[in-house]
């Protein structure tokens, strides 16, 4: 699962919704510096990041491929923020 972890920084359409909700979900809920500095607690979070990502880089409606994005399409980047938000948010 963590060996994963390459693949999705290298997506531009995994890397962007992944920093926007992990600053959204997660930095902004750490209050305090000395949780701001707990790396147990963001590798925590990070591997559960990549659990909940992991079906959907297999599954049919996302074509994952590292360094292509779908941003030249609307539809399919609707689409797959769509799939990104919904497995990282309510995963």
């Amino acid at each position: 699962m963590i060996s994963s972890f390459p693949k999705l920084l290298d997506n531009p359409d995994i890397n962007e919704i992944l920093s926007t909700i992990w600053h959204e979900d997660v930095m902004e809920k750490m209050t305090s510096a000395a949780q701001k500095k707990n790396i147990d607690l963001i590798i925590s979070k990070m591997k559960d990041f990549c659990h909940r990502l992991y079906p959907v880089l297999y599954s049919q409606d996302f074509n994952f491929s590292t360094t292509k994005s779908a941003c030249a399409d609307r539809a399919e980047m609707e689409k797959i923020n769509k799939l990104l938000s919904s497995a990282l948010r309510f995963g």
